[in-house]
């Protein structure tokens, strides 16, 4: 009964890959997406696996569908971001990242994303302003103090670095 459904198929094919059955879990995904040509789990996992198996540029098309499917979707906004830098379209990849951040504002890795992809175009000070926000939400996300007093330090701001260190649950200096 679980074979019988586009979930079935994705959870039989999470565990494939860490067992040496890479075609087995495609092949679990493509039966997914037969079920259920709207499952965006099964785009996105497949998108991932033709990644991991060299084959990036085939998932940008089931990415881009399971956008269209589920544009609301922050797991489907930030995998296909991170195709877009792959393919070397930062550019592209920061309003994805900012939607998903906004759809999943107590999510700190959404906020890590987007304010690294602000800070490698040339925007690290919008940077800021994002792991500000985020920061207010979670002041116990240590990953986002430390991007944040990174981005301060390269901007020649060792005061405001070291306050975003000084926060509680901040990693050591």
């Amino acid at each position: 009964l679980l074979a019988d459904r586009a979930d079935g198929q994705s959870r039989m094919a999470e565990a494939r890959p860490a067992l040496g059955d890479v075609a087995g879990a495609e092949a679990a995904l493509d039966r997914a997406l037969e079920l259920q040509p709207t499952w965006v789990p099964a785009l996105v996992n497949l998108a991932d696996l033709r990644r991991a198996t060299g084959r990036d540029a085939e998932g940008g098309e089931l990415l881009a569908r399971a956008l269209a499917l589920a544009p609301d979707s922050a797991d489907a906004l930030v995998a296909r971001a991170l195709w877009l830098v792959r393919q070397g379209r930062r550019e592209a990849a920061v309003p994805l990242l900012a939607r998903a951040s906004a759809l999943e504002p107590a999510a700190p890795e959404r906020a890590y994303l987007h304010a690294v992809a602000l800070s490698s175009t040339g925007r690290p000070e919008d940077a800021l302003d994002v792991l500000d926000a985020a920061l207010a939400l979670r002041p116990d996300a240590a990953s986002l103090a430390q991007l944040a007093a990174g981005i301060a330090r390269d901007l020649g701001d060792e005061a405001r670095a070291v306050r975003y260190l000084a926060r509680p649950g901040a990693p050591e200096p």
